[in-house]
């Protein structure tokens, strides 16, 4: 028997329906595709930009966080007081932020602030002897050791030798990070493992073993210039913690 197929037969309505919904189906999964791909494109953009700018691992973290809050603010499932090691992250993003631009505003204009973010991101006792001690030695950084026409990033008179060895005695470092590392190992050593928490104790920096072959008031100055900016740098404004105020309370104890 032969069949014949006549094209021109309209279609049952059974049949009709089933390609509408196939056809919905279809236009469904492509909005979803599409806006998937909004999304992915969306975020990866945010990251890109992050990357192009260097910031920091904390800060890349804060502004994670900040986006799921967003999220969770539009109506998705997740929020961030439901991830609670996220919510840490933001709180300490923000921090290493506020540290950085509270910095950057006390070392404007001088060449120590390209240390600014470096500086942030380490203990805050000893970053604040950091900037108090390079106050005091080169003022930031406008009276330091160069070598072949290039800052060599010591601003502590820090001797031994860095990356780029040695220039009038002194360690040639290669970059502010590479500077901001080396002596915060140093100074962490002196504060912590030893017990020099105060300027006056640290005087083993300019002193050495004594300060009885030095002018008096010149000590006397220097330990009044590393207290000085040392607490500066720890009254960061909008974190006004009990440990910070511990931090300047000691560093104020010059015995």
């Amino acid at each position: 028997m032969t069949i014949l197929i006549d094209d021109s037969v309209p279609p049952s309505s059974n049949s009709l329906k089933i390609k509408i919904r196939i056809f919905s189906k279809s236009v469904v999964g492509f909005v979803f595709l599409v806006s998937v791909m909004f999304c992915i494109i969306d975020y990866s953009s945010v990251y890109a930009s992050e990357e192009q700018e260097e910031i920091s691992i904390e800060q890349k973290r804060y502004v994670r966080c900040q986006l799921r809050e967003s999220i969770s603010k539009s109506g998705n499932k997740f929020t961030l007081e439901d991830n609670k090691e996220c919510k840490k992250e933001a709180i300490y993003g923000e921090e290493i932020l506020r540290r950085t631009e509270h910095l950057r505003s006390v070392l404007d204009g001088h060449p120590m602030e390209s240390m600014s973010e470096a500086l942030g991101k380490i203990d805050p006792k000893v970053a604040a002897f950091i900037v108090g001690i390079g106050k005091q030695e080169s003022n930031w950084g406008k009276r330091s050791p160069w070598k072949s026409g290039m800052d060599c990033y010591n601003y502590w008179g820090y001797k031994t030798s860095g990356s780029r060895g040695q220039a009038l005695g002194h360690a040639c470092f290669g970059s502010p990070e590479e500077a901001v590392k080396t002596i915060a190992k140093r100074i962490n050593y002196f504060v912590y493992d030893t017990g020099r928490d105060t300027p006056r104790k640290l005087l083993v920096w300019k002193c050495g073993k004594s300060c009885a072959s030095h002018d008096p008031k010149g000590v006397a100055r220097w330990v009044s210039t590393v207290r000085i900016y040392s607490q500066k740098v720890l009254a960061v404004p909008n974190l006004e913690s009990e440990e910070s105020k511990k931090r300047i309370i000691a560093i104020n104890d010059s015995k």
